[in-house]
């Protein structure tokens, strides 16, 4: 029985082991740059993980966090054998420096959710930072000179009037340059070269030891953003001349900017409903917000969007008759100049009620595949509602077949000589306008060799209609048996090979429990008769 048992356990471990799916994926995360100097303010560093799929599916929905922070990973698929890096700047507190940061990454394969987790290290670097560090959030800590082997004495910072601006705005930079030597520095210059030119601003300038130099710059706004990247330069005491570059900053343009969004919903008696998504994205508030549509019909009035915020909208506009419509908005600017937009120009049609439409469409073949590489195809269209239709156009692909202007009441057979050149599936589409210029749209698809089944669809209300008749359905599902059955034979196979294998082992222990007893019987038979 316990024989019996044992083996019952390995033949499910085998069945698990066989049916189940090995899930594999490496992960490596990175700081740049990997070691910060010890300071009291925060430092930006640039997190990179990258994601190795050594499995047999694709990774997806893929999301790495921690510490509230959310890598962007923007619905990436990683195929198996596939990688990708992911990265994230962030600001970095001086208690992090030092430590291994952990995240953790969850993702899905073939529908199953899966968790790991990845490290990044954040080291110190070995530099000593100078006295003096300031808590300016533009230049934060000390920068490092490039070259040279004189110890970090000089410290750089700047301010700026203002990070936007209008086109002919004037922008104030101040840059103040610190010597926290002991020893005085010469031959300071500074150089911006989309602030002040290819030239020094500033240049042969002494700063004694303990001393500051400062310079203000102002620079008219342009019609497009600019960036100030100074380069500092100076001769320590040692002679040798030190470069390093400041913190960027970035001076942008003030820009008033709404997007519109539009969606127009299907057309009813009723009429047809509108529904605007209004988003700033632009860098200032605007208030005093007002939408109308090209007829004068306010949707809404006086309202106001901060920087990022959206608002939504909708509108009806009737379907009696044929209309071009469009929505006007304006407002008032941060500057208190006025904002004026519109959108595109959407159609809206009269109303066909689609009790009153009533279109088949088939398609047969009748002369199969030939040796030129052509078929026959016999395409019957029947109207059988109560209006007359318009421009009925027949398509394969692109290469229009036929068209027909006006189609009243009755049936239309349609033959055709198709050139398919060689056995593939083709998709013929059937477009066809109400009274009301309302599109619908009919498919039937075929092999080139035999029909797959006729098309006989009704359309819906909705102004263009798109109906598809259903190839190889089934096909995935067939595929997943068969993939199942063979899983199974294999498993039904190895488990009666291991009740075959029990069988002989349970036969040969009885035929050696059978002699042991035949040979007690006959000892004690010896015994019996040596005793009388």
């Amino acid at each position: 029985m316990m024989r019996r048992i044992f083996v019952i356990i390995i033949i499910s471990i085998i069945c698990l082991s066989l049916a189940g799916v090995v899930y594999a994926a490496r992960f490596s995360g990175s700081a740049n740059p990997s070691a910060l100097t010890p300071s009291n303010v925060d430092q930006q560093v640039k997190l990179t993980v990258r994601v190795t799929n050594d499995g047999a599916y694709n990774m997806t929905d893929i999301v790495i966090s921690g510490y509230t922070l959310t890598f962007p990973t923007g619905g990436a698929v990683i195929a198996p054998n596939g990688s990708e890096s992911f990265s994230l700047d962030v600001l970095l507190p001086p208690n992090m420096i030092g430590e291994t940061l952990t995240f953790k990454v969850e993702w899905k394969e073939s529908g199953d959710n899966k968790t790991d987790y990845v490290t990044i290290p954040i080291g110190i670097a070995d530099v000593t930072p100078g006295p003096g560090v300031t808590d300016d959030p533009y230049n934060p800590y000390p920068t490092p000179p490039i070259g040279g082997t004189t110890p970090i004495t000089v410290t750089a910072e700047l301010h700026v009037s203002k990070v936007q601006a209008s086109p002919g705005e004037i922008i104030t930079l101040k840059y103040t340059i610190k010597n926290l030597g002991m020893f005085p520095i010469t031959g300071l210059s500074i150089t911006d070269k989309d602030i002040g030119g290819k030239d020094p601003m500033v240049k042969g300038i002494t700063v004694d030891a303990g001393g500051s130099f400062v310079h203000e710059q102002t620079y008219r706004m342009g019609n497009a953003s600019v960036t100030s990247a100074a380069v500092v330069s100076y001769v320590g005491s040692d002679g040798v001349t030190q470069k390093f570059e400041m913190q960027e900053k970035q001076l942008g343009m003030t820009t008033t900017r709404i997007t519109v969004n539009v969606e127009q919903g299907p057309p009813s008696a009723d009429g047809q409903r509108f529904t605007l998504t209004l988003i700033n994205n632009g860098n200032q508030r605007i208030t005093k917000i007002k939408v109308t549509d090209e007829l004068g019909v306010v949707l809404d009035d006086g309202f106001q969007l901060a920087i990022g915020e959206s608002v939504t909208l909708s509108h009806t506009v009737p379907t009696n008759e044929p209309r071009n419509v469009l929505f006007n908005i304006t407002g008032v600017d941060a500057r208190n100049q006025t904002y004026t937009d519109k959108t595109n120009t959407f159609t809206v049609r009269k109303y066909i009620d689609p009790a009153l439409i009533g279109i088949q469409f088939s398609a047969n073949v009748t002369e199969t595949l030939n040796a030129a590489g052509s078929i026959t195809v016999e395409f019957i269209v029947e109207n059988t509602g109560s209006l007359e239709m318009h421009d009925l156009t027949l398509v394969e692909s692109e290469t229009v077949l036929y068209q027909l202007a006006d189609f009243g009441r009755g049936t239309e057979r349609i033959v055709q000589k198709v050139n398919v050149g060689e056995p593939r599936l083709l998709v013929f589409t059937l477009s066809i306008a109400d009274p009301a210029g309302n599109i619908y749209e009919y498919r039937a698809n075929i092999t080139a060799s035999h029909i797959i089944g006729p098309t006989e669809l009704a359309p819906t209300p909705a102004p263009t209609i798109t109906i598809d008749t259903p190839i190889g359905v089934g096909d995935t599902i067939r595929d997943s048996l068969r993939v199942a059955l063979i899983m199974l034979t294999i498993l039904t196979v190895i488990a009666g090979i291991l009740l075959i294998l029990l069988a002989v082992a349970e036969r040969k222990e009885r035929k050696r429990i059978a002699a042991r007893r035949a040979q007690k019987e006959k000892l004690r038979r010896e015994q019996a008769m040596m005793g009388n």
